[in-house]
């Protein structure tokens, strides 16, 4: 069963390769608070591209041959007001068409904390449909969660769409959304140990075994967390090691620039050339030149 997961896991990170980078401008190691969920079971993320640019991340259900495919997506933008204010304003566009029927359901949990619900009817080519939005409010941001089907197969998708919901979560740091100290320790551990590696050698490499236990850990150890969690942990991983790798080489310049100059003597004036002394070469530069 384990390997049946992780299999399937690495296909979903394999074919959906954008979703490993949606986290820019997401940190792990810092205070910039990260938004996720877990998707469905089985559920596919959509391609970046397909996404607007408010939306972080999106997944659709199994595809058929006809017909709407049932989809959640997570979309955050930053705010200035009240929650009673941000849904007046969801209130105003979604009534201002008059083949919309928009209703605000009340409030729901979620492990981010209470959100608002609101329900959203409206026609398409495949008929009608229903949306949920989940829109949470926090620290000038509003997160919102809609997951959209056909109205006649929303009560069947309906618990799905609950759970999903409840999954919502809001982290400074990725990594204390595992519950599990011992748990936590490992992967940050094994985290350290990728670091390590790439300050030694000066270089990031994927088929490092230091990275591929990090990656395979994170996979394997922390299904409960959802895919989407799994991705944005080794995509902010992997772009912080590659940053050391940049780090790393501005500090040999640094250091190679700051030998060049303890070496170095100043220039020297002729009447018709400049000298540049230096421990390797004597450059040469005419006056004309300069």
């Amino acid at each position: 069963m384990a390997s049946f997961f992780l299999d399937r896991t690495y296909s979903f990170l394999r074919v959906n390769c954008t979703l490993l980078f949606l986290a820019c401008g997401l940190h792990i190691f810092g205070n910039e608070p990260t938004c996720f969920f877990r998707p469905p079971d089985n559920w596919m993320a959509a391609e970046r591209s397909a996404l607007s640019p408010l939306v972080k991340v999106g997944f659709y259900g199994p595809r058929k041959q006809v017909g709407f495919c049932p989809s959640i997506n997570l979309a955050e933008e930053v705010v200035h007001c009240t929650l009673k204010e941000y849904l007046d304003s969801v209130k105003k566009i979604h009534t201002s068409n008059r083949h919309k029927k928009w209703s605000h359901l009340g409030s729901i949990k979620t492990l981010a904390g209470d959100a608002a619900l609101t329900q959203i009817d409206l026609p398409s080519p495949s008929g009608p449909l229903r949306l949920l939005q989940l829109i949470l409010l926090k620290e000038n941001k509003a997160y919102i969660i809609t997951a959209a089907c056909l109205k006649n197969e929303f009560t069947q998708i309906l618990p799905t769409f609950r759970k999903t919901f409840h999954s919502l979560q809001v982290k400074d740091d990725l990594y204390s959304a595992i519950e599990d100290e011992k748990k936590r320790q490992k992967i940050q551990l094994l985290y350290a140990r990728a670091e390590k590696a790439v300050t030694l050698h000066g270089a990031f490499r994927t088929e490092s075994k230091e990275w591929q236990a990090f990656q395979n850990t994170t996979i394997k150890d922390h299904a409960d967390l959802g895919p989407y969690w799994q991705a944005l942990i080794i995509a902010n991983a992997q772009r912080h090691l590659q940053s050391l790798v940049g780090l790393n080489k501005l500090f040999l310049l640094k250091t190679a620039l700051t030998e060049m100059e303890l070496h170095t003597q100043p220039y020297s004036y002729s009447h018709e050339k400049i000298f540049f002394h230096s421990p390797w070469e004597t450059l040469h530069f005419s006056k004309e030149s300069l």
